[in-house]
C-alpha cells in the first residue's frame, strides 16, 4: 500500500474524531481552548474544524507531490490564496461568510489537488 494511503487514512481518521468531538461537544471545546468568553462562536466551530480538515488533506497532497518532484503542484496553492484574499475583500461581513469563503477554497483546492495527482499518475501509466 502507498504510504501516501496510510498517511492519508491516519490524517483522515484524526481529523474526523476532531470534528466529530467539535460538533458533539463544542462547548467543551471552546472552553478548554480559547475560554467562555468565546462561547458565542460554537456554532462555527465544526465548519471550522471542516475548513481545517480539507486544509490538512490538501497540504499532505502538495507534500506528496512535491515529494515525487512535481514542483508545479505549488502553483494550486497559491492561486487558492489569491483568490482567497480576493474573495474575502468581497465576502467578510461575519465570521461565517469568512468560514465558508475559506471552506468553497479549501474544498476546491482539494478535488484540484485529487485531479492533479490522478492524471499524473495514469500519465505515467501511460508511458509505461
Amino acid at each position: 500500500m502507498p504510504k501516501v494511503s496510510v498517511s492519508f487514512g491516519v490524517t483522515l481518521a484524526i481529523s474526523l474524531a476532531v470534528v466529530t468531538f467539535y460538533w458533539l461537544f463544542p462547548n467543551i471545546a471552546i472552553g478548554l481552548l480559547y475560554g467562555q468568553a468565546y462561547l458565542a462562536a460554537r456554532s462555527e466551530l465544526v465548519w471550522m474544524g471542516i475548513f481545517i480538515l480539507f486544509y490538512t488533506l490538501s497540504n499532505l497532497l502538495v507534500n506528496f507531490a512535491l515529494s515525487l518532484g512535481k514542483t508545479r503542484v505549488t502553483l494550486f496553492p497559491f492561486i487558492a490564496a489569491i483568490l482567497q484574499v480576493a474573495f474575502l475583500w468581497v465576502w467578510h461581513k461575519n465570521l461565517h461568510q469568512v468560514i465558508t469563503v475559506s471552506l468553497f477554497l479549501t474544498i476546491t483546492l482539494f478535488f484540484v489537488l485529487v485531479f492533479y495527482l490522478g492524471y499524473n499518475r495514469l500519465r505515467s501509466y501511460e508511458k509505461r
